[in-house]
C-alpha cells in the first residue's frame, strides 16, 4: 500500500471518529431534550410559553457537549458544528420513518424518553402530550399537511430564537 492509501486510509478513519462523536452528541442531546424530570410532574411544562415547541435547543445541546467532555472528551475533540447542522440531525433523530417530516407519532417519541413513558410521577399525562402535540402542529405545519417538514421545522426555530 502506498503512502497516500495509508494517509487516506486514516483520514477517513478520522472522519469516521469524528462523525461518530456527533451522532454520539446528538444522541446525548436527544435523550436529555426529551427526558421529562421528576420535578415536572409537580410543575407541568407550560408548552405555550416555552423558549420553542420543543425546548430550549441551546440549554440541551450545551448540556451535551459538558456531558460528553465530562466523559474524557474534550471540547477540542468534538466535531465542530453550526447551529443548523444541530438543528437537523436532532429533528433527523426523531423522523423515524425517514420521510422528512415530524407526524404526531415521531412528535410524541420526541416529547418523551426516545418513544417510551418514563416512570410514574415523573410522567406527562396522554392529555398534556396531547395538547402539545396539537400545539406544535398548529404553530409549525404551515402547510396544514398533519406533520412538520424539516423547512417547517427550521423556520419555527429560527422564529423563536429570534424572540
Amino acid at each position: 500500500m502506498s503512502s497516500e492509501s495509508y494517509s487516506s486510509l486514516a483520514k477517513d478513519q478520522a472522519c469516521s471518529h469524528v462523525h461518530r462523536l456527533f451522532l454520539l452528541l446528538l444522541l446525548i442531546v436527544s435523550i436529555i431534550l426529551v427526558t421529562v424530570p421528576s420535578t415536572q410532574a409537580k410543575n407541568p411544562i407550560n408548552y405555550k410559553s416555552e423558549h420553542s415547541n420543543y425546548g430550549d435547543f441551546h440549554k440541551y445541546a450545551q448540556s451535551a457537549r459538558d456531558h460528553l467532555v465530562s466523559q474524557d472528551l474534550s471540547e477540542e475533540a468534538l466535531p465542530k458544528s453550526t447551529e443548523e447542522e444541530d438543528l437537523y440531525y436532532f429533528f433527523s433523530l426523531h423522523d423515524y420513518n425517514e420521510d422528512s417530516h415530524l407526524d404526531g407519532n415521531e412528535l410524541m417519541a420526541a416529547f418523551t424518553q426516545a418513544g417510551e413513558m418514563p416512570p410514574p410521577g415523573s410522567r406527562l399525562s396522554v392529555k398534556d402530550l396531547e395538547e402539545m402535540i396539537d400545539h406544535a402542529l398548529e404553530e409549525d405545519d404551515t402547510d396544514g399537511d398533519g406533520k412538520i417538514s424539516w423547512e417547517e421545522y427550521l423556520t419555527s426555530q429560527l422564529y423563536h430564537d429570534a424572540e
